[in-house]
């Protein structure tokens, strides 16, 4: 990324005001080198985070998968646990994907629910909004 396309982008993101984006303090150039200044997150890094909760989430959706294709609704409910509710609604692409496999299901409530999740969240890739 060229160091002007850095500097629109920083200028972008300083003028973003939402409860889950951080604030930017500063930013700009020192000794030939670009940097931003936001506020330390305290808590697991991304890489820990999904270390310890995507390999149970990913492997109930295989098992939701699978489920959907042989058209077992009924044990496509007993999967969702407060856990893996908890976990794939937190992620917009995530909880698209769970509303896809209900589509698939033919279960159109449940699958809207966890769509609407999804774009409340931020995920702007629904294919079907023009």
């Amino acid at each position: 990324m060229g160091a002007e396309r850095f500097l629109a982008e920083i200028k972008t993101t300083a003028n973003l005001q939402h409860p889950h984006i951080l604030p930017l303090f500063d930013s700009g150039e020192a000794d030939g080198f670009l940097f931003y200044v936001m506020p330390r997150v305290e808590g697991l890094t991304l890489r820990q985070r999904l270390d310890r909760e995507s390999t149970e989430a990913f492997h109930v959706l295989a098992i939701l998968l699978k489920h959907a294709l042989e058209e077992e609704r009924g044990k496509m409910t007993e999967l969702l646990t407060d856990d893996f509710v908890k976990t794939a609604r937190r992620d917009p692409q995530f909880s698209y994907f769970v509303g896809s496999i209900f589509v698939l299901a033919g279960m159109n409530e449940q699958a809207m629910d966890w769509i609407e999740n999804a774009l409340v969240r931020g995920f702007f890739n629904y294919p079907f909004v023009a």
